[in-house]
């Protein structure tokens, strides 16, 4: 007689599997194909954050270069407008200090350039005259030099209106010096001869 209550445990029960398993419901809490969809999404995300960032931070960047770039433009004008401000300021100046030795000279300037003028005959004409105030360092004193640059007829016009700038009326405390740089030259399209003289006016010495 077989004993069935102690070889109990010990015997296998065996049976046939007759479910479909590709069938049968997915009993997991949470699906497989669930997670990589939500890690999925979440790298689309980042990778969207980080891209939005960018592109924000690239608008913000040019925003700010367009407005550095108009208050340079802005302050370039600006600039430019206060250089040629300053650049006719200066020679307003010099015009200026120009004017003041002009009518610093111990003597009357102007009457000396009339002179000077009414000195010449018909056949000699001034195209520029110049009056500089000079310190003479070789001889350590001030002159005052008139410079003419002029055209005449003939050399003895010229000759003529050198011998007669020597008349010029001056103080007793001024002596003239009448200097002709170089020899006179005749221009072949007017006939005339072209000349420059300096006529230096100095102190005498006491």
């Amino acid at each position: 007689m077989f004993s069935l209550g102690k070889n109990k445990k010990d015997s296998i029960s065996w049976h046939v599997d007759f479910r479909l398993v590709d069938r049968l419901p997915d009993t997991k809490v949470v699906r497989t194909s669930f997670l990589v969809n939500l890690v999925t999404c979440g790298l689309c995300g980042m990778i969207l954050l980080v891209v939005g960032y960018r592109e924000i931070k690239i608008m913000s960047l040019n925003s700010q270069i367009r407005s550095a770039s108009a208050d340079l433009d802005a302050g370039t004008k600006a600039n430019d407008v206060l250089l040629d401000s300053i650049d006719r300021f200066r020679k307003h100046a010099d015009s200026v200090d120009d004017l003041n030795l002009f009518y610093e000279a111990p003597f009357d300037a102007i009457e000396l350039l009339v002179s000077l003028s009414e000195l010449r005959n018909t056949e000699v004409a001034f195209d520029v005259i110049k009056y500089t105030n000079e310190w003479n360092a070789s001889a350590k004193r001030e002159e005052f030099v008139v410079s003419l640059d002029g055209k005449g007829k003939t050399t003895e016009d010229i000759i003529a209106l050198k011998s007669n700038l020597r008349k010029i009326p001056i103080s007793d405390r001024y002596s003239l010096d009448v200097i002709e740089e170089g020899n006179p030259v005749k221009e072949p399209r007017s006939g005339y001869f072209s000349f420059r003289i300096r006529v230096v006016v100095i102190s005498k010495q006491k």
